[in-house]
């Protein structure tokens, strides 16, 4: 243990310094949110994916904005044993299609259960593809075994390789590297499944024990409707950039793309959201602060990841000019540096009027409302989140959504919670000063 604590040190530095780097050599943010005049709707969806079939897909070419769109019956689902069913259901009713982005599906109760699901579609003529990423699902090296009948299934796979190769191709197949190696440093954090064209998932959840078990809380949102085709564009762009073939028929493609009737009573407003890094195309983190800044009577923030500057900043701004503000996050923080981090800032937030309270378990959950707004998704409010990784989040302009978020997750999370007091914000000097290192870093 001795060891380890003199090395912690040299590691988190080279981490840091490996990082400050990154951001350093980053393109110019482009101005992506609000989508402009050119953003794409959900009938030119099936136009983009069939660009991307028929050429060999850079990552500037995810780099796409889709313009606002409709969904209906949109459902949020809490925690583990409430979504997990309802997506395996899904899976198991999948008649054509079930194509996904998904960073952690690791081996275990709800691994297994889902790589059954993915082989029996296989096995009853649905087409799966997804594409995961290999330091949290590790398909090419910790965990191939788990993959392996999955593949053997014809499940077809591809992998980000974020910290290391950048092996391209299907998981079990030829791998070539891809010359211009543009997966180092940035991670597919997405969590998404399109089945047979009609029903979107998006959300924060892993498919790993650990999000059914009470460990982590999360939440996922099931729809249909328009913005369904955007996000089959982004996930078919995703394993065509990660060296997955697509058949470029019509056939295959009105399978992918059916037609989604037009919009009911019902149907609300929804755009379909996404960082894609070295591009300088960050929408979700562009959304976050627009909906912080711009709030006038209610801020609700939950999120297990807040240290950006930007970010701690709105909320101070957003309570000092009299919103109600309150933030949530995680009481067992994993990893705990990144509360340590947060914490320098209890004094400033607490002073400001933010309600700051602790989550018992790890919250893993990242949503935003802001007055009639919401933004609910996988991205985090920390530097490799908004600048540095793959992310994609559901952006819904509806008071009365709004509200059932706020009522359902907002207020059923804060009153399990433990507000943080201006006793218990006000650290030892010791520990800000540890605070102030883990801030830095």
């Amino acid at each position: 243990m001795g060891r380890l604590r003199l090395i912690l040190p040299f590691l988190a530095g080279a981490g840091a310094g490996a990082a400050i780097a990154m951001r350093a050599r980053q393109p110019a943010r482009r101005a992506v949110f609000p989508p402009g005049p050119g953003a794409i709707p959900p009938r030119g969806a099936r136009t983009i994916a069939e660009r991307y079939a028929a050429t060999d897909v850079a990552r500037g070419d995810l780099a796409v904005e889709y313009a606002p769109a409709t969904i209906e019956a949109p459902e949020l689902l809490v925690d583990g044993p409430a979504f997990f069913p309802r997506l395996l259901d899904d899976l198991r009713s999948a008649t054509s299609s079930i194509h996904a982005n998904i960073y952690g599906f690791r081996p275990g109760e709800i691994g297994d259960a889902f790589s059954q699901a993915l082989q029996d579609a296989v096995r009853r003529g649905v087409e799966v593809r997804l594409t995961t990423d290999e330091v949290q699902s590790g398909p090419n090296l910790t965990y191939r075994k788990f993959w392996a009948p999955m593949v053997q299934a014809g499940v077809q796979v591809t992998s980000n390789q974020g910290l290391f190769l950048d092996l391209d191709g299907l998981v079990g197949g030829k791998l070539w590297l891809d010359r211009r190696l543009d997966d180092f440093g940035h991670f597919l954090h997405e969590k998404a499944f399109v089945v047979d064209g009609r029903i979107g998932w998006i959300g924060g959840m892993g498919i790993e024990d650990h999000f059914n078990d009470g460990e982590f809380s999360d939440i996922m949102v099931r729809f249909t409707g328009e913005a369904v085709a955007q996000l089959q564009a982004v996930i078919l762009g995703t394993f065509r950039h990660q060296g997955g073939p697509l058949p470029v028929d019509a056939a295959a493609f009105d399978r992918w793309f059916p037609a989604p009737g037009e919009p009911t009573a019902n149907a609300v407003r929804a755009t379909v959201l996404r960082n894609v890094p070295g591009e300088g195309f960050h929408q979700n983190s562009q959304a976050h602060f627009q909906l912080i800044s711009e709030a006038r009577e209610q801020l609700d923030v939950i999120n297990p990841y807040v240290t950006e500057h930007p970010v701690i900043e709105g909320l101070i701004a957003a309570a000092e000019r009299g919103v109600r503000t309150r933030l949530i996050i995680p009481g067992k923080p994993t990893p705990v540096f990144m509360a340590m981090a947060l914490r320098n800032n209890y004094v400033r937030l607490l002073d400001a009027g933010v309600t700051v309270l602790e989550h018992p378990v790890m919250c893993h959950t990242k949503v935003t409302v802001a007055d009639d707004r919401a933004l609910l998704g996988s991205c985090n409010l920390d530097a490799r989140s908004l600048w540095m990784n793959y992310e994609l989040g559901l952006f819904v302009e509806d008071a009365g959504f709004a509200e059932h978020v706020r009522r359902e997750l907002m207020e059923v999370q804060a009153a399990k919670s433990k507000p943080v007091t201006p006793v218990e914000g006000r650290d030892a000097t010791i520990d800000a000063i540890a605070d102030r290192f883990w801030k830095l870093l």
